[in-house]
C-alpha cells in the first residue's frame, strides 16, 4: 500500500538541496515499511532503474520500539479506515446503481399497466366487432341458403323449359 498520510510537501520541495553521488537533487521520502515507519529518508531519484546510484542517506534517527510500534499501528489502522472507506464507496454506488434500476423498474411496470389497459380497450372493441361479424355471417349463411334453394328451383324450371322445348320440337 501506499503511504497512510499525504506528504505535507513534494518530495523535491525543501531546501537546501542534499545532492546524491549522481549529482541530482535527492527526493524526501518516508518510509512505511515494518522496519522503519514513519523515518524519513533520502533516496537517488534513479532508484528501481539501472542508473541508480543506489545511494540512501535517513535523516531521522532511529525511533524507540516504543514510537515504531505506536506507528506501525496508526499505520495499520489508516490502511484499514481507508480500505473500509473504499469498500463504502463502492457499496454506495451500488446501493445508487441499485435505486436507479428500482426507479427504472416501477417506470416500466406503470407503462405496461397503461398499456395492458390500452390493450384491454382494444380487446373489448374486437370482441364487439367479432360478435358483429358473426351476426352478419349468419345473415349471409341464412340468406346463401334462401338463395341456394331458390337457385335449385331456377336450374329446375330452366331445366323444364328446355325440355318442354326439346319435346315440342322432336315432336313437330
Amino acid at each position: 500500500m501506499g503511504s497512510p498520510v499525504a506528504y505535507r510537501a513534494a518530495p523535491l520541495a525543501y531546501e537546501l538541496a542534499v545532492m546524491c553521488r549522481c549529482g541530482l537533487k535527492f527526493p524526501r521520502w518516508i518510509s512505511w515499511s515494518d522496519e522503519n515507519p514513519g523515518h524519513r529518508y533520502y533516496r537517488c531519484r534513479r532508484s528501481k532503474s539501472e542508473m541508480d546510484c543506489a545511494y540512501l542517506v535517513w535523516i531521522d534517527p532511529e525511533p524507540t520500539p516504543f514510537m515504531k510500534t505506536l506507528l506501525l499501528d496508526l499505520r495499520d489502522v489508516v490502511w484499514r479506515l481507508k480500505k473500509e472507506n473504499a469498500n463504502l464507496k463502492i457499496r454506495l454506488h451500488d446501493g445508487e446503481e441499485v435505486i436507479q434500476l428500482q426507479e427504472m423498474n416501477q417506470a416500466l411496470a406503470r407503462d405496461n399497466i397503461d398499456k395492458i389497459e390500452e390493450l384491454k380497450a382494444k380487446d373489448m372493441k374486437l370482441e364487439e366487432q367479432n360478435a358483429t361479424l358473426q351476426v352478419m355471417a349468419a345473415e349471409i349463411s341464412s340468406r346463401s341458403a334462401c338463395s341456394s334453394f331458390y337457385s335449385v328451383v331456377a336450374v329446375f324450371a330452366v331445366a323444364l323449359g328446355v325440355g318442354m322445348l326439346l319435346g315440342r320440337v322432336m315432336f313437330a
